[in-house]
């Protein structure tokens, strides 16, 4: 009896660890591991004594190698600073709550005086500092769209800095094979297929993060409409300037497309 209880114990384990797995797969979980560095790189030296006149495609992929590694650092430095720019909208919400609050607490006060023009003013004050509210709610979501967006900035420039030093280590490669140099174990296709496979990833992980660029981009436009909505009304705006890091408003948006 205790021997069947154990079996089905193990057995229910077994079922409840493959179904983890599973959910956590189609979460995103195990297929949105970051990138491994790359498996082949080919030393420089072997190709030190070439003329700098036949290694102009090296030089090309080695400045774009360096431009996306920049990038990656950039985008790095927007997702950091969206974390202060989300905490810093939520916190202005909240004072839009406690106005909306106050503003109906004083028209409750002047319904009680029976002073019509106090309940007038009172209604439109209730009615501007629920506008205001809005335009804060929408904010947040906006903010938090676009932290996930930057999210998967990141991960793309993960990925294109590997597809461009992968480019770089194949034009190295190239150049040896052109002038007859072949170190040990060398093998020009093995690099032509680490650049095409980190090329194809890096530009599956630049479309993910340009549909979710183009959600946070919907949800910006919404907040923009609430905000419109509350300035009609002289709704004061707590919730701060309209330039966020990585929007793309002249600090370098969503980087450079893979090739």
């Amino acid at each position: 009896m205790v021997t069947s209880c154990a079996m089905r114990d193990r057995r229910s384990a077994i079922v409840l660890c493959i179904l983890v797995t599973v959910i956590g797969t189609a979460c995103g979980g195990a297929s949105d591991l970051p990138p491994k560095p790359l498996s082949r790189h080919f030393d420089d030296v072997y190709i030190a004594q070439v003329p700098l006149a036949e290694k102009q495609s090296m030089l090309e992929a080695q400045n774009e190698y360096s431009l996306a590694k920049q990038e990656k650092l950039k985008a790095e430095a927007d997702l950091k600073t969206s974390a202060t720019e989300l905490e810093v909208a939520r916190n202005e919400r909240q004072a839009t709550l406690l106005d909306e609050k106050s503003a109906s607490s004083r028209k409750r006060a002047a319904v009680d005086s029976g002073d019509q023009n106090r309940v007038n003013s009172a209604s439109r004050e209730v009615r501007a500092a629920e506008l205001s509210r809005r335009a804060a709610d929408a904010k947040v979501e906006w903010l938090d769209a676009h932290r996930a967006y930057l999210k998967r900035q990141v991960r793309y420039t993960e990925e294109n800095t590997y597809a461009k030093e992968a480019r770089f280590e194949l034009a190295k490669a190239r150049i040896a094979r052109s002038n007859d140099i072949k170190p040990k174990d060398f093998d020009l296709e093995a690099y032509e297929r680490q650049a095409t496979e980190r090329g194809r990833r890096a530009q599956e992980a630049h479309a993910r993060a340009q549909r979710d660029k183009q959600a946070a981009d919907g949800k910006r436009k919404h907040w923009q409409q609430q905000r419109r909505e509350a300035d009609k009304m002289g709704a004061p705006d707590t919730v701060g300037p309209t330039s966020v890091t990585g929007t793309g408003d002249g600090d370098g948006g969503a980087g450079s497309s893979p090739e």
